[in-house]
């Protein structure tokens, strides 16, 4: 790399002397896999992570969704039952479910989530991940339009 192009690059990523810049390339799943796998290895094997420390995490935002490679397909990142939010209605494939991991010094100690009660959704996220209405029929309870599984069923 030039000098010119390496100095912009080092300003447009804030870069400081003893910074590190990891680039990946693949799905962005296995990307962020690899890298946060490798950023815990070097905080531990550099000594950063404070046992002392009592830290909580509230995560939201997760998406529904996650690329399996070997399949060729989307499936659940959770499970198929979970609300989608709602301001992600439009495009399903890319939503974001509504539920919560709760981590306490890098462990999740609870999560949760709202299921999904609505009929037409319910359809429309399994569809998504390969399953028929009829497959999950004798699990639903509900009609027409408003739908529940049982919890022990939904994890």
């Amino acid at each position: 790399m030039d000098p010119t192009t390496r100095g912009n690059l080092l300003r447009r990523c804030s870069t400081g002397p003893s910074d590190l810049i990891l680039f990946a390339v693949g799905h962005h799943t296995s990307v962020n896999k690899t890298l946060d796998r490798l950023r815990v290895y070097v905080a531990h094997d550099l000594g950063l992570v404070d046992h002392g420390r009592h830290s909580v995490l509230w995560i939201t935002n997760f998406p529904m969704f996650e690329w399996n490679d070997p399949e060729q397909r989307l499936e659940a990142l959770h499970h198929p039952f979970i609300a989608p939010n709602p301001e992600d209605m439009n495009d399903l494939a890319s939503a974001r479910a509504l539920a919560y991991d709760m981590v306490y010094n890098g462990v999740e100690i609870d999560g949760g989530s709202l299921r999904i009660y609505k009929c037409d959704i319910q359809q429309k996220v399994l569809e998504i991940v390969g399953i028929s209405m009829e497959h999950v029929s004798g699990a639903l309870i509900g009609n027409n339009d408003y739908v529940t599984i049982p919890r022990y069923l939904a994890g």
